[in-house]
C-alpha cells in the first residue's frame, strides 16, 4: 500500500489584500511585462487562482504578485488558501513553488489545438500565446496573435 499524501491546506477565505504578509523568503522579482500581463489575464478571465497563505506564520507563499495588483486596484478582497507548514517547510514551499511549474515541456501538437480555439482581446494575453506557440516551434502568425 501506498503512503498517503498529506493534506496541508486548512481553509480558504475572501481576504483584504493589505492584510496579508509579504514572505521574507520571496525570492522572485516582477517585471511589468508580468505583471501587465496578470493583470490582462484577471481582466479578461478573472481570478483563477487563490493566493497560498501559511496559517501559521501568516507569510504569503504564492501569489505575491497578486496581492500587489489587487492592493494597486483598490480591490476589497482576494482569495487565500491557508495552508499548515512549519518555517522550515514554508521556506521549501516557496523555493518550489514556481519552479516544479516551470520544469514542464510544451507538446506542440496540443498546444497547436488550444491555441487555434483561444480569441483574446488583450494585447499581453496575446503576446503571451504568440510566444508560447514561437518556443514550440509553431508558426505564430497561424494564430491571428501578435
Amino acid at each position: 500500500m501506498t503512503e498517503s499524501w498529506r493534506n496541508r491546506i486548512v481553509g480558504s477565505d475572501l481576504v483584504d489584500p493589505k492584510t496579508l504578509s509579504t514572505n521574507p523568503y520571496n525570492w522572485r522579482g516582477y517585471l511589468k511585462k508580468q505583471q501587465e500581463t496578470l493583470q490582462a489575464a484577471i481582466r479578461e478571465i478573472g481570478y483563477l487562482r487563490s493566493v497560498t497563505v501559511n496559517k501559521r506564520t501568516g507569510n504569503i507563499i504564492d501569489g505575491h504578485l497578486r496581492v500587489g495588483l489587487a492592493i494597486f486596484a483598490g480591490q476589497d478582497t482576494i482569495p487565500v488558501e491557508y495552508v499548515d507548514l512549519d518555517e522550515a517547510e514554508e521556506r521549501e514551499a516557496i523555493a518550489t513553488f514556481d519552479p516544479i511549474a516551470a520544469l514542464t515541456d510544451a507538446e506542440p501538437e496540443a498546444l497547436d489545438r488550444l491555441l487555434r480555439e483561444i480569441a483574446s482581446d488583450e494585447p499581453q494575453i496575446q503576446q503571451l500565446l504568440s510566444d508560447l506557440a514561437s518556443d514550440a516551434g509553431l508558426n505564430r502568425e497561424e494564430y491571428g496573435f501578435m
